[in-house]
């Protein structure tokens, strides 16, 4: 994700979960499985595990995001060696027996990958199209308006 999106992304993303969840915060992560330009947020239960929202921005130029959610028993960010998990939500809710657990959010609803796309990506095919996809996004207009939009009604 480009840079303008991927700030004003974290900055609307940390307003809306204190603003509806304030009992998640946002926990500073040191850990190789969390990736840079990664948020996560943490709710500690009483039983000292911990539950978990963690903003994703892509990690490829696409501009678009998604959201993990999930837990650890042992009160830490979780160490899968797939992340997500290579375990989807079931009916069954199996995979409340994992200890450490963290699934895509929209993995709750469809078996696609979805991810809530800011700008869709298009490939120039003209040098008009590359110059407007080498402006600063900030000049197009719509910027916040795209993500205002995505942060407030989803």
């Amino acid at each position: 994700m480009r840079k303008e999106y991927g700030k004003i992304l974290r900055n609307r993303f940390l307003r809306r979960m204190r603003d509806l969840v304030p009992e998640f915060e946002e926990e500073k992560v040191k850990s190789i499985y969390l990736a840079p330009g990664e948020r996560a947020f943490s709710k500690l239960n009483n039983d000292g595990s911990k539950c978990w929202v963690v903003l994703c921005p892509s990690q490829k130029d696409y501009d678009e995001f998604t959201i993990l959610i999930g837990w650890s028993v042992f009160g830490r960010y979780p160490e899968l060696s797939m992340i997500p998990s290579n375990i989807w939500p079931s009916q069954d809710r199996s995979e409340f027996g994992q200890e450490e657990y963290l699934t895509r959010l929209p993995q709750l609803w469809t078996d696609q990958d979805t991810w809530w796309v800011i700008e869709s990506f298009e490939p120039a095919l003209s040098v008009e199209q590359s110059k407007r996809s080498i402006n600063p996004i900030f000049q197009r207009g719509v910027f916040h308006e795209i993500v205002g939009h995505l942060l407030t009604n989803r």
